[in-house]
């Protein structure tokens, strides 16, 4: 079958596609065939790709009953455009994902057409002005496209189905057949299909299947591509450590690491304690076989805004710095952050800070203030988090030390010598024991130890606020700015933050960050898509050219 003709009518209506046997396409035809008539014009077209449809009033007819020529004429628009009844053939291709195999559709169906349409939708149609006389496109033309597209539907769909079935065991994330240059460059109809998509309901990528893929390592590392992974001397000589604080979703961390990977790099993954038994299992077996990454020696039972969540970063750092890794930046994600740059191109940035740090440090306001300025205590919570800070009545002492406070978020990028000078620092110990019965600390923690005097990479007192929009660390995009410091998300909103959807991609790469925050497959799964896809392409864009070395060569 002509590629162009599945592109032709893949909007041709915003009719769902099934799954259908090739008996069902059958019974199809022939239905639609009978049905012909009924057709409602209304859903003959994609909005997306037709910008209006013939006006109920002004066509009062309509183009789905059998009228004469002299009972229905032709219309025109508010615009002034011609409108016609037509009849059109359609092709339905029923598509192509991971776990579909294509098959066609053909039916009659007629659709009403404005004239400056014609070129792209009314190529297989004609009016019906002129239909009596020249019969064009006749029936016996149809049914003999039709018996065509049947016949290719014997052999493709065999051996589609067996592609697929080969696919399955080699592939082990679903892939969805989306054109991801086109979604990068806003295309209209390639992003109401990535809106399709979203629509399904997928399967979901479980836990238990990265348990078994990582019993095989050798076939994990292959089928995942972590052999694949080159590094050029610029990467090599300027090692990256990661801090990944994780509870649920094994195959979304498994796809932060791969797109954020390199063999010189180190990661350390803190599980959450209270994870599920197949949760843990995929960590470890991530661990197990990927050589430069590991599981945290020491691992918290992580409550949301709770001094846990600090320590979990800080387990990691402890084992991150007794690594035989030289690296020369730390960086800390969470199970739903990406990566918005390659590996090379973070490195290049990195480079550039000259041993500074890069985060959110800004002066609390007298809301904030409150979060350091009373004791708050765990406590049993009815929803999610199980445990929740609770604020109490009693004041607590000033900061130690005489410590200016700041706040900021819980992302960082330090540099191995400012976290060394923590990790044997008096001031950030007692700071720490300080902050354990706070609202959030990890919240301030790095925002004020980065704004003391004399720590490597300082940021002096005396500077102005660094919000996180200025910080590259992370993007994140609050419900109630949108619309005023960033474009509206297009995803959905969870505790007031945008769960990133496939029409921000092009917004994303070119903000400026490094990271950004939140991301979900359940939400969009056709973002993520796109991103590994453009990562990659910007990886071996910006090292070609360059000398490299494969895998842990």
């Amino acid at each position: 079958m002509p590629p162009d003709v599945g592109k032709f009518l893949s909007a041709s209506s915003h009719r769902r596609p099934e799954k259908f046997t090739k008996n069902h396409v059958l019974h199809h035809f022939q239905d639609e065939l009978m049905k012909r008539g009924s057709a409602d014009r209304h859903q003959s077209l994609d909005p997306a790709v037709m910008s209006g449809v013939c006006p109920t009033e002004q066509s009062p007819e309509g183009c789905g009953h059998e009228t004469s020529a002299e009972q229905n004429p032709s219309t025109t628009d508010s615009h002034g455009n011609f409108c016609v009844c037509s009849v059109m053939l359609v092709v339905y291709v029923v598509n192509s994902t991971a776990d579909t195999p294509a098959v066609y559709v053909v039916f009659l169906r007629k659709v009403p057409a404005f004239k400056p349409l014609e070129p792209v939708l009314m190529s297989a149609k004609c009016s019906p002005l002129r239909l009596r006389k020249k019969l064009c496109p006749s029936l016996l033309s149809l049914l003999t496209l039709s018996v065509l597209l049947l016949v290719s539907i014997k052999y493709s769909f065999i051996s589609e189905s067996a592609d697929f079935a080969s696919l399955s065991v080699h592939q082990p994330i679903h892939k969805h057949a989306i054109n991801c240059a086109a979604i990068y460059d806003l295309d209209p109809a390639e992003v109401g299909k990535s809106l399709i998509i979203r629509r399904k309901k997928m399967v979901e990528d479980k836990d238990k299947s990265l348990i078994q893929l990582t019993r095989n390592c050798s076939s994990f590392i292959k089928i995942r591509g972590y052999d694949e992974v080159c590094v050029s001397e610029e990467e090599k000589v300027f090692p990256l450590a990661y801090s990944l604080v994780v509870h649920k979703y094994a195959w979304m961390v498994e796809r932060l690491i791969r797109a954020a990977y390199s063999p010189n790099n180190i990661y350390c993954i803190h599980y959450d304690q209270k994870s599920s038994a197949e949760f843990t299992a995929a960590m470890e077996g991530l661990a197990r076989c990927l050589p430069n990454v590991f599981i945290a020696s020491k691992r918290e039972s992580v409550f949301y805004a709770s001094i846990s969540r600090l320590k979990a970063d800080l387990n990691c750092l402890s084992d991150l710095m007794g690594s035989e890794v030289r690296w020369r930046y730390v960086i800390n994600l969470c199970g739903q952050d990406f990566p918005l740059k390659s590996n090379i191109e973070l490195v290049s940035e990195l480079k550039l800070l000259n041993g500074s740090n890069m985060l959110e440090t800004s002066r609390p306001s007298e809301l904030k203030k409150q979060r350091f300025s009373f004791h708050f205590e765990l406590k049993d919570a009815s929803f999610e988090y199980l445990k929740l800070p609770v604020k109490t009545e009693q004041k607590k002492p000033p900061p130690p030390h005489g410590i200016e406070m700041f706040i900021g978020n819980a992302y960082f990028v330090l540099s191995r010598e400012f976290v060394e000078h923590l990790h044997s620092s008096p001031v950030m110990k007692d700071f720490l024991e300080w902050s354990e019965d706070t609202y959030s600390p990890d919240e301030h923690f790095w925002a004020t130890l980065v704004r003391l005097p004399g720590v490597p990479g300082e940021v002096p007192r005396s500077q102005a606020d660094i919000t996180d929009l200025m910080s590259k660390t992370r993007l994140v995009k609050w419900h109630y700015l949108e619309e005023s410091l960033y474009p509206p998300c297009t995803g959905e909103h969870v505790r007031s933050v945008c769960i990133f959807g496939a029409a921000e991609m092009h917004w994303l790469l070119n903000y400026g960050h490094w990271f950004a925050n939140k991301f979900d497959p359940k939400v969009d799964p056709v973002l993520i898509q796109c991103l590994e896809e453009k990562l990659e392409e910007k990886r071996k864009l910006f090292q070609s050219g360059t000398s490299l070395t494969c895998g842990w060569g």
